[in-house]
């Protein structure tokens, strides 16, 4: 039986960005849902749902150090692919997002929607940590 299609979780609360992300992650085959906030985030991945989260850093309700904090200590969670695309480039900031799990920092200002599409599939493959199985 053939694997279904990568199902990515993009946690963007600027509604322009998450659509144009999700109209080329969707014309790629990827199945694609979109979360506003952190919370709705949470609630999202606590369903085991999505392979690959893209993650910003900037929310309206809770930072995206702390959704990371949140996915990599629960269960159902914890092995998700977290990418944090966002328009942060402190040094502080990437150096804490690697820290926490992340396994790519990238500039929305920098990359494209169609690069983040060519990267998804090695994301889904690459759990964040592997011991905890």
């Amino acid at each position: 039986m053939e694997p279904g299609p990568i199902r990515i979780l993009l946690v963007e609360d600027q509604g322009d960005i998450a659509e144009m992300y999700r109209l080329r992650l969707e014309l790629d085959g990827f199945k694609v849902a979109i979360a506003s906030t952190g919370q709705q985030a949470l609630e999202l991945a606590s369903t085991g749902w999505p392979d690959v989260v893209l993650l910003d850093l900037r929310l309206p309700d809770i930072d995206g150090f702390a959704v990371m904090n949140r996915l990599h200590s629960e269960k159902e969670s914890a092995l998700m692919s977290v990418i944090v695309l966002t328009d942060e480039d402190d040094q502080e900031m990437i150096s804490r997002a690697f820290e926490l799990g992340a396994l790519d920092f990238l500039r929305m200002s920098r990359v494209t929607p169609d690069a983040v599409s060519l990267r998804i599939k090695t994301w889904a493959h690459t759990p964040h940590n592997t011991s905890a199985a």
